[in-house]
């Protein structure tokens, strides 16, 4: 900014008239209600500068600040920068909109579709990110973004299952993940999930066919057979009693459970317990996006006395062919449980079936109500 201070009012008649003429009537000056104590400012009325001159009048003298010219921000700069801050702000529907108006020309481009279906997801729009994923894909030149982006609809695919988790929602689950099969053939922990949603609407047939997928690559070894004994047990169950093994240890009935995808338990039978347990130690291995966390402590009380524990909801729970959504589990220390026991199994998960322990076999045997 240029200062010049000590002019005469002749001076100052002469670069304002210059000023007027070179703006060609453009420009205004617009008077403050006390203009010897303030200022008299020209301000720029159809042009893309800022005001440009400031006169204020000091001890009767004036002087003229000459500001640096700059120009103001279009449209579409304007429209980036509220961009940017909405998604600083995590504002992600007015993200979505800004966004839309910045792409108008560019609409259907890579680069476009990926951004957009990014934003939808985070509205936790998952399905409508979904079908703008589907459309990229149709675009056979893109082979090698598709590639990139295959992590992030694994990714996309896991938010939707813990969105729409719970029975009523067990045709939901599948619809997507069919979607994201048909998107992803190459990829087995799609097959892997899509054979555990049939699994869960009890259609064995298309559950098979997934296993043999699998079983074909050879790849996800431990999945392909857990989910091969889950697919033998569950043509069991359907024709009547479901048997799993138990093993007599600690003085109690043990049977193995899997929380999550692959994690292996060992819980004890408890009819006396109210609620299935297991501990801190347990869930220290398992991933944090298979279960959501309360914070709210829960008092209970053991053989051994008093203990405050708090509550998960597990995203997935199976023994045997059963397979469990959103199942809540109580977590503990772990020196509250017996040695080589990772947690209890409840009254909460038996009293849904009407159940038997063959002790001579070391079987328990459940029969749907």
């Amino acid at each position: 900014m240029v200062i010049i201070k000590n002019l005469s009012w002749l001076t100052l008649g002469f670069l304002l008239g210059w000023y007027a003429h070179y703006q060609l009537n453009k420009n205004s000056i617009i008077p403050t209600q006390n203009p010897l104590q303030s200022a008299y400012t020209i301000t720029e009325s159809q042009t893309s500068i800022e005001p440009a001159i400031t006169i204020k009048i000091a001890n009767n003298q004036p002087q003229i600040f000459f500001k640096d010219f700059v120009p103001k921000k279009t449209p579409k700069q304007q429209l980036l920068q509220d961009f940017n801050l909405a998604k600083q702000q995590q504002n992600w529907t007015l993200a979505l909109k800004l966004f839309n108006q910045l792409s108008k020309e560019n609409a259907y481009s890579s680069e476009t579709l990926i951004t957009k279906a990014r934003l939808l997801a985070k509205q936790q729009k998952y399905e409508l990110a979904l079908s703008v994923f589907e459309g990229l894909f149709i675009q056979p030149q893109l082979a090698e973004t598709q590639s990139k982006l295959q992590i992030e609809i694994l990714a996309l695919s896991q938010l939707y299952l813990a969105q729409y988790s719970g029975e009523l929602n067990q045709y939901k689950r599948l619809d997507f993940l069919m979607r994201v099969v048909n998107l992803l053939p190459e990829i087995l922990e799609t097959h892997y999930l899509l054979a555990l949603a049939f699994l869960e609407v009890g259609d064995i047939y298309q559950a098979k066919i997934e296993l043999g997928f699998l079983e074909a690559n050879g790849q996800l070894t431990q999945q392909t057979a857990l989910l091969k004994k889950q697919i033998i047990q569950a043509q069991r169950f359907k024709l009547g009693a479901v048997k799993v093994k138990l093993t007599y240890k600690n003085n109690g009935w043990v049977l193995k459970a899997i929380l999550g995808q692959t994690n292996e338990v060992n819980l004890l039978l408890d009819t006396g317990a109210n609620a299935t347990l297991i501990s801190q130690a347990v869930l220290g291995k398992i991933d944090k996006n298979h279960y959501l966390q309360y914070r709210s402590p829960v008092s209970i009380q053991t053989a051994s006395g008093s203990d405050t524990v708090y509550r998960i909801k597990i995203q997935q729970m199976s023994i045997g062919p059963i397979i469990d959504k959103d199942f809540s589990i109580l977590v503990t220390t772990p020196n509250k449980l017996p040695q080589g026991i990772d947690g209890l199994l409840g009254t909460d998960w038996l009293n849904r079936f009407e159940f038997d322990i063959d002790q001579k076999n070391n079987i328990l045997i459940l029969q749907k109500k």
